[in-house]
């Protein structure tokens, strides 16, 4: 069983005793909890936090898969002290694009907010958490990686990382304006030439409007692999 938000929540269920017994517990409808289990409903802290004493369980364990599943084994965590961050169950390609499988809610992310600091003035409703596929962004990007994505974007900033759609594909590339206002597309890794477009398309990207080519966010936070 693989330790996914779904899979912790099944396992706390029977340790609380079950579905009517956890839901009246909490003060959460069963539909919510059957939400949750199959991935449609996006789980808040607080919600979290009620569901994890309801089952007299590690709050930190359910969201995070951090620790050990019974209470107490870790630091308590106050909802008003971290981010929670969905993750789609989405793949972002580095290298030729992958056409993503869904847009349900796989699991979170949840970080500490003394640990965001420099992103005080991101509103983070409009983030969200993605999979990156591919090796064209090493050494910046590693296969497997998680990275947020800020949604809310109304201009580039040359230099900066993207996700970005083209048709019915999702890359992330590094996207630097040129002097002649064009944007170059860019892998990190060099064994991937640059590509170029022009300001026209750029602006269609930025504004969506049935372009097939959009960018979809810039990324501001990534985890993953420190090694080669």
């Amino acid at each position: 069983m693989t330790n996914t938000l779904a899979n912790r929540l099944k396992k706390a269920l029977q340790r609380g005793g079950g579905y009517s017994s956890v839901a009246k517990a909490a003060g959460i409808s069963q539909t919510s909890l059957n939400n949750y289990l199959s991935g449609k409903g996006e789980m808040k802290v607080s919600i979290a936090s009620k569901l994890a004493k309801a089952c007299n369980i590690s709050l930190e364990w359910l969201i995070d898969g951090v620790g050990n599943m019974e209470a107490g084994s870790s630091p308590s965590i106050s909802s008003k002290e971290v981010i929670s961050i969905p993750i789609y169950d989405v793949t972002i390609s580095a290298d030729h694009g992958v056409e993503p499988i869904s847009q349900d809610v796989k699991d979170l992310v949840v970080l500490p907010k003394k640990l965001l600091l420099d992103y005080s003035s991101i509103n983070w409703k409009h983030v969200i958490a993605v999979t990156v596929s591919g090796d064209s962004m090493f050494p910046t990007l590693h296969d497997g990686d998680t990275i947020l994505v800020q949604t809310d974007i109304d201009e580039l900033v040359s230099g900066a990382i993207y996700v970005v759609r083209v048709e019915n594909e999702l890359l992330v590339k590094r996207l630097r304006r040129l002097v002649n206002g064009n944007i170059q597309v860019i892998s990190d890794n060099t064994l991937y030439p640059p590509e170029e477009l022009n300001a026209k398309q750029l602006q269609a990207m930025i504004e969506g409007g049935g372009s097939p080519v959009q960018i979809i966010g810039k990324v501001i936070w990534r985890s993953g692999h420190m090694g080669n």
